[in-house]
């Protein structure tokens, strides 16, 4: 989860408001360090079938797999490296491997190219939350567990 909100907050210029680290700390307190569920679409793949009753996979699905503005094939390439025309391909770089790099002038390129707000974000999460779950399956493996997907 860290992964993932840590590149979306580098991407977008995130910036904490005062007392808003003090608040968040208290709140991973009280409720620990749970998957939240509003990120699983309720509870399921967002209308994309059952769950699994894995939280990961049932992320994975959610990002890669459901209906949204932008295709399976553009978020799945943004999200593992796969192969993407520019400027798609530079930009979900960028997400997935030095988000503290990127500027507005990255994201207006984006627009001049014709790309929505809305396929912006898509791509910028599913590039995000690619490369938080190369991180857990890598992880996943090295502990010897089967890997999710």
């Amino acid at each position: 989860m860290f992964s993932i909100v840590s590149r979306l907050a580098n991407t977008f210029g995130f910036t904490l408001r005062e007392g808003q680290l003090r608040s968040g700390t208290r709140a991973l307190h009280r409720f620990g360090y749970r998957f939240p569920r509003f990120l699983l679409a309720n509870g399921t793949a967002a209308g994309h079938g059952a769950t699994t009753g894995d939280v990961v996979e049932n992320l994975r699905r959610a990002v890669l797999a459901a209906p949204a503005t932008t295709g399976p094939a553009l978020r799945t390439a943004a999200a593992t490296g796969g192969p993407l025309a520019e400027p798609w391909r530079s930009y979900a770089a960028a997400v997935r491997d030095d988000s503290h790099r990127i500027t507005e002038t990255d994201l207006d390129r984006l627009t001049a190219a014709g790309h929505t707000e809305d396929e912006i974000f898509e791509v910028s999460v599913a590039a995000a939350v690619g490369a938080a779950l190369e991180s857990f399956d890598a992880g996943r493996s090295a502990l010897g567990h089967e890997m999710t997907g």
